[in-house]
């Protein structure tokens, strides 16, 4: 028995469950994630891994961090809304520490991911409308440890990602980069990109956006992935791991770009209307403040691919090419679009 399934083991007998099965769980890039048996019973065992522990992430995870997402899923449950929250061991605790990693255990839920056509799409924006209107009374108003809003990245992303440095560091590293693998190349290709987002929100992007429109906690990573579909219905939202306070276009521009512009980038307002209105049914949005679609977008993507960028800084050997040119895509695209997206969207 290797020293994973040994540590997953004991993590579990810290939650108090007899195992009689276990095998990871398919999918996730990030966390180590464990599907536990016990009897007719199936659990969800989460491993927050380490910055050693993966080629790419840097996040830093720590116990305050991962007790803020615990309490925004179980608010959210609170309220209505099927976030998967985590079970408590019999001290009472959300999160046990077993050889240096954090674990946390979760409900089994049997489901599939969203289907991709424009009918769920839309029911996807009602939900997202849902949950972002039910956080809005969310009663921690502090901000997660270790990040800040998407537009101030450069503030933070050195408290957020282990070693990797500051923006201004990791983006100076990039540009001076000799590229000699495909990962380096794709760093040296794109690096241009995320320049000029972060100069573009430094320069342009109206910061008394934060006083003006409401700061609500977003869930991070608002994908088809990350829904539970079954019978028809959505029966489930995944992985709050990175979850944060920020406007709502953080998430609903990140929506938009998975679940309709990242297969086909044509602008089409006809395409987007619908699923304005169908986010409006449960949170009504001012144009003013869907005109911030591009800004988000940029913002949102650029983070991603710094922490890319970060982790090649600390571990040349990551592969990450791949990654790198489909995070690059978005910023690429807002950027070149940003004063179409901004008018069309405030006259919604």
């Amino acid at each position: 028995m290797d020293a994973t399934t040994v540590a997953a083991l004991n993590a579990a007998a810290e939650f108090g469950v007899n195992v009689t099965g276990i095998s990871r769980a398919p999918g996730g890039r990030t966390n180590l994630n464990i599907v536990i048996k016990s009897g007719d019973a199936q659990y969800f065992l989460r491993c927050y891994t380490l910055p050693q522990d993966t080629g790419w992430c840097r996040r830093l995870r720590s116990r305050e961090s991962i007790l803020y997402e615990h309490q925004v899923t179980a608010f959210a449950a609170s309220r209505g809304i099927p976030c998967v929250a985590p079970l408590r061991s019999p001290r009472g605790e959300t999160v046990v520490e077993v050889d240096g990693h954090f674990y946390s255990l979760f409900p089994f839920i049997e489901s599939g991911s969203l289907p991709a056509d424009d009918a769920r799409t839309r029911l996807a924006a009602g939900f997202l409308g849902g949950f972002h209107n039910v956080m809005r009374e969310f009663p921690v108003r502090t901000q997660r440890p270790q990040r800040g809003f998407l537009p101030l990245m450069a503030d933070w992303f050195h408290l957020s990602e282990t070693d990797s440095g500051r923006v201004a560091e990791i983006v100076d590293w990039a540009r001076r980069l000799k590229p000699r693998t495909d990962t380096q190349k794709a760093v040296a290709r794109n690096i241009c990109y995320v320049e000029e987002a972060l100069r573009v929100l430094r320069e342009d992007f109206p910061f008394s956006a934060y006083d003006e429109f409401p700061v609500v906690v977003n869930h991070g990573d608002f994908s088809r992935g990350n829904i539970g579909w079954r019978d028809g219905k959505i029966v489930a939202l995944f992985d709050c791991d990175t979850c944060s306070l920020d406007l709502r276009m953080a998430d609903i521009a990140g929506f938009l770009w998975r679940f309709i512009w990242e297969d086909n980038s044509v602008f089409d307002m006809e395409r987007i209307r619908p699923v304005v209105e169908a986010y409006r049914s449960e949170n009504e949005i001012a144009g003013r403040e869907l005109s911030l679609c591009p800004y988000l977008l940029m913002a949102r993507f650029s983070y991603t691919v710094l922490q890319h960028l970060g982790a090649i800084r600390i571990r040349p050997e990551a592969n990450l090419m791949v990654s790198i040119i489909v995070r690059a895509e978005p910023i690429k695209w807002a950027l070149s679009l940003r004063a179409r997206i901004s008018s069309e969207f405030a006259k919604l």
